[in-house]
């Protein structure tokens, strides 16, 4: 078969195939577009490129937006008036008790909390809103306190009142966080204590609701609640009026709506 020991013959003879002797077929890649050759080389410079009046993200030209043609996820249908919280336990709470950092014969709030120097509520960047009180420890937790956080379940308000405490869920705003969070720096500014806001709409109902122990809530309805929370969790309420004189004036302190601080 002479044409196949040609054929071999001439296999031997070629090159061996290595990085240097392999390229690109002619044309399987394009070329680098150089424009035309003018002043700007194919760009146009008038009308909305010039003015920077381009249309939004998401609009197509005769089409319907991707973000209407896509089914909705309604994951950021609240991001308006959501709060960012920070998150203290239980369990940290019982433990700033313990150590002497945190006085359980004073009504805690955020400024008792940021008092500790262990929580900063960062206002301009992180736009903290307060304090969200946590499950974590919720066995521990031994200390009868008067506390107002600005989020706690159910569970939470169980396990304070099962001890004897008292818990109230506050909104403030950003200028009030900023205000409550070091209240020295606020007064050395020598700026009158303006009136506190109330929630949004969204919020409205959370905070004015009897369950949830909201500040707006009726406090009848308050007292109701407790005694239902206390036979759905089989603990006994707390009956203050057999309680020593502190005590009962500590868990009847209670601010005002529109006011920041105690009287």
């Amino acid at each position: 078969m002479p044409t196949v020991d040609k054929a071999l013959g001439l296999l031997r003879k070629y090159p061996r195939v290595c990085p240097q002797n392999v390229t690109d077929l002619p044309g399987s890649r394009p070329s680098k577009y150089q424009g035309l050759q003018r002043k700007r080389k194919g760009l146009g410079h008038r009308g909305f490129s010039q003015h920077q009046t381009f249309p939004p993200l998401g609009v197509l030209t005769a089409k319907t937006p991707f973000y209407l043609s896509v089914p909705r996820e309604p994951y950021n249908i609240d991001s308006i008036s959501a709060t960012n919280l920070l998150r203290v336990s239980l369990l940290e709470l019982q433990r700033l008790i313990d150590l002497k950092r945190i006085n359980p014969l004073e009504p805690i709030d955020i400024s008792t909390l940021c008092n500790t120097n262990l929580y900063r509520l960062n206002v301009d960047h992180d736009r903290h809103y307060g304090f969200h009180l946590t499950e974590e420890g919720i066995d521990n937790f031994v200390t009868p306190v008067n506390i107002e956080v600005q989020h706690a379940s159910e569970e939470v308000i169980a396990a304070v009142e099962r001890v004897g405490g008292i818990i109230c869920n506050r909104f403030y705003d950003l200028y009030s966080v900023w205000v409550k969070s070091d209240p020295q720096r606020f007064f050395m500014k020598g700026i009158p204590i303006p009136k506190a806001k109330l929630p949004p709409n969204t919020l409205i109902p959370f905070y004015a609701n009897a369950e949830s122990r909201g500040y707006l809530a009726d406090p009848e309805a308050v007292a109701k609640s407790r005694i239902w929370l206390a036979q759905k969790y089989g603990y006994r309420p707390t009956d203050f009026s057999s309680s020593s004189e502190s005590i009962q004036k500590l868990m009847s302190m209670r601010k005002d709506p529109d006011k920041y601080f105690m009287d």
